[in-house]
């Protein structure tokens, strides 16, 4: 997998880093704060797998941003500005405003989690919590661990047994009957898989008090930069969020907080905090490009 520049700093500015941006895209419901938000990791996203990039990528997100935009006027009928009735309910413009604002928090939070797998991987989960919390973070790392490798399990159980023909039938019944045998064999291999990694762990001394382990990581000047950088413009962004400058209503009007110079200082806060990951690719290929021009 080609890994992205952000993705060299270390551990624990990583993990910081999409901690505090998650925080601040879950419990902050201005659409502003949440629009940065958005194009942060979009970007980010975007221009990690631009060369693999592909439309479905972004269909689920779509899915997922529609049904909380329509689904919300169903269940929730506040509001003033009546557009029309569904028999006895009316379908207001501030609940489909209320809607497309949960639905832009969904999404966010989502491409959030797909960067911060991209970045945060199983060996760099388990340096920062295998010595305070060893056995959770075997468990966490493994499951991590072991979503793709059930996918491409799965792959390769139902590549065979397409070779032996039993999926040449078009009959509902005999394919799921083919499917449950998959997924049969797939858990088989799971807890086999599982058993082995236990035994495994356990013969290298994981639990053993004082063990000594290699580590790749290096804490460098630039994770210091990145680590302050995320804790200032974090509290940054939260001391906005507490001072009410963010707050945003959308029952029974929609409302906002008024404009004022610390919600602009705390709004290009959060702005350069979400940028960070692509202002560091921008910077890592400009680099390289340049490197490469003088050879």
């Amino acid at each position: 997998m080609n890994r992205s520049a952000f993705y060299r700093y270390h551990p624990l500015p990583l993990f910081l880093y999409f901690v505090f941006v998650l925080l601040l895209t879950m419990f902050s419901f201005d659409p502003i704060l949440l629009t940065v938000s958005l194009l942060g990791a979009v970007s980010f996203f975007i221009f990690v797998n631009r060369s693999r990039l592909k439309v479905k990528n972004f269909i689920l997100y779509s899915i997922v941003f529609l049904t909380a935009t329509l689904s919300n006027p169903l269940f929730s009928h506040n509001g003033i500005t009546v557009l029309f009735f569904m028999g006895d309910n009316a379908v207001t413009l501030e609940s489909i405003y209320y809607g497309m604002n949960i639905g832009l928090m969904i999404v966010s939070v989502m491409i959030w989690c797909r960067n911060y797998s991209i970045c945060v991987t199983e060996d760099k989960f388990l340096y920062l919590f295998s010595k305070p919390l060893p056995k959770a973070a075997l468990i966490l790392s493994c499951a991590i661990r072991f979503i793709p490798l059930f996918r491409q399990k799965f792959r390769q159980i139902s590549d065979a047994q397409k070779g032996l023909g039993m999926y040449e039938t078009k009959k509902g019944f005999q394919k799921l009957r083919f499917l449950l045998n998959v997924f049969s064999a797939l858990v088989t291999w799971s807890l086999e898989k599982s058993i082995e990694t236990a035994d495994s762990m356990k013969s290298r001394g994981y639990e053993l008090k004082g063990k000594t382990s290699f580590s790749p990581f290096v804490f460098r000047k630039r994770d210091c930069v990145l680590l302050v950088s995320s804790i200032v413009l974090f509290f940054a962004t939260v001391v906005g969020i507490a001072s009410g400058s963010f707050e945003f209503s959308f029952y029974p009007v929609v409302t906002a907080a008024p404009w004022t110079k610390l919600k602009t200082v705390c709004l290009a806060a959060f702005t350069f905090y979400s940028l960070i990951p692509l202002f560091v690719e921008l910077k890592e290929n400009y680099l390289w490009k340049y490197y490469v021009s003088k050879i």
